[in-house]
């Protein structure tokens, strides 16, 4: 996919990142064909889009052992997302693919994951939890 097709993405992401949002996003789509009927081809590039912003929040999460910052940037595109009738399962899914994504090309290690990642995405996916 071109970058063309991304709405206001960050001109400071790296082939890196842009490569793993679109890796992401190829998954996301196989897993829900019916979201390409949903959303159309916009809402491919929204989520292209979005997950550069995951990947890159993961990024710098982990660089600052920040994952006070990583709860309240994934906490507020949730409720963004959501408040828009986007399912909260499928956001917590993008978040798995993203994860794996950056595992399997070494954007992120399994230490890392585990002590910075996981943890927010644990209190994201509890229903209890107030996301925003």
């Amino acid at each position: 996919m071109a970058n063309a097709g991304i709405p206001s993405l960050d001109p400071a992401f790296g082939p890196d990142v842009l490569a793993a949002a679109e890796a992401a996003t190829g998954r996301f789509y196989a897993n829900h064909p019916e979201a390409d009927e949903r959303y159309g081809e916009r809402g491919r590039a929204y989520a292209t889009h979005d997950h550069a912003y995951l990947v890159a929040w993961i990024q710098v999460a982990v660089d600052l052992e920040a994952p006070d910052t990583l709860r309240r940037n994934l906490g507020w595109l949730l409720g963004l997302l959501v408040a828009r009738s986007f399912p909260r399962e499928w956001f917590l899914e993008s978040l798995e693919i993203v994860i794996a994504v950056m595992l399997e090309g070494g954007m992120l290690s399994q230490i890392d994951a585990e002590r910075v990642v996981r943890p927010v995405v644990a209190e994201l996916a509890d229903p209890g939890e107030e996301t925003g």
